[in-house]
């Protein structure tokens, strides 16, 4: 930005200019020699912008748009889609309504209707069904105990012994708590003395209660020993402090002088400055 001052003698605008005079004597007051020294001393701001600062013109807006209020471009009425750089007015169909995108084809099926082509075509929903609202495939889901066959909702057949399942997929059903699938029917299962049924749908279905251990296919019970307890999973036994395990008993911990059972109680170390020799803690000579 160049800013140039010019004074009222350069700019032929000093004490005897006629603007000047005019303008001193609309005031009504005596002309002063002070007054006179004001008007030569009138400042002219003369401001050039250069080119480069020059606000460059606004893209072209094309018919039937607006521009944008930030940034470049702009974008296309309602009621108007972008296409090829230009806005053009959107043909809608019968049950269809405008879009709020601005893209695309500028236009939606209403509640209830799916497109094909270029048209709206009304959704056909049939017994035991009801509209998706979904704009992507048949457009409607069958309700609870049905399941989707062709263009229909088929019944689905519940097996003794069994529930409807939340999902619609697969058989749509699974078997009561006790019972076990077996070609698309349920049978119960053989659950032994001192067991219960499992929510597993795999494996055995049961499994033996605290204390007992499978065996089999039957549940045989853990033996404890003397000073010992039953761990937490119920179908095994740890010795208690200052025992360790052997086989099927807990024997007593020999803590040797100078050491001490270690967090789990179930072992020994020497305490410092002591150090293991054997069975025995010692000191090591010269430390």
């Amino acid at each position: 930005m160049q800013i140039r001052w010019r004074n009222a003698v350069e700019t032929g605008e000093g004490p005897g200019s006629p603007p000047l005079r005019a303008a001193i004597a609309s005031t009504g007051k005596p002309r002063s020699a002070l007054a006179w020294r004001v008007g030569a001393m009138l400042l002219c701001l003369q401001i050039a912008v250069p080119s480069s600062l020059a606000r460059s013109p606004s893209p072209d807006v094309p018919a039937n748009a607006v521009g944008r209020s930030y940034g470049s471009g702009w974008d296309c009425k309602a009621g108007f889609v972008s296409r090829g750089g230009e806005c053009a007015r959107i043909e809608l169909p019968q049950d269809a309504y405008i879009s709020r995108d601005g893209f695309g084809r500028g236009w939606e099926c209403r509640h209830g209707f799916v497109r094909e082509g270029e048209r709206c075509t009304k959704i056909d929903v049939p017994k035991h069904g009801f509209l998706s609202g979904s704009t992507y495939g048949a457009g409607w889901e069958c309700i609870r105990g049905y399941r989707k066959t062709d263009s229909q909702c088929v019944e689905i057949e519940v097996p003794p012994n069994a529930f409807l399942s939340e999902s619609g997929f697969g058989r749509g059903w699974q078997c009561e708590r006790g019972f076990r699938e077996v070609a698309n029917h349920c049978e119960a299962l053989t659950v032994p003395i001192n067991a219960y049924v499992t929510s597993d749908s795999y494996g055995r279905g049961w499994e033996c209660n605290r204390g007992y251990r499978r065996s089999g296919d039957a549940c045989a019970p853990v033996v404890v020993p003397k000073n010992g307890y039953l761990d937490s999973s119920g179908r095994d036994w740890k010795c208690d402090r200052g025992y360790r395990r052997s086989r099927d008993s807990c024997d007593a911990i020999v803590v040797p002088a100078n050491a001490f059972l270690d967090s789990s109680g179930n072992a020994w170390n020497c305490a410092k400055p002591y150090r293991l020799r054997g069975d025995a803690c010692v000191v090591e000579e010269g430390k």
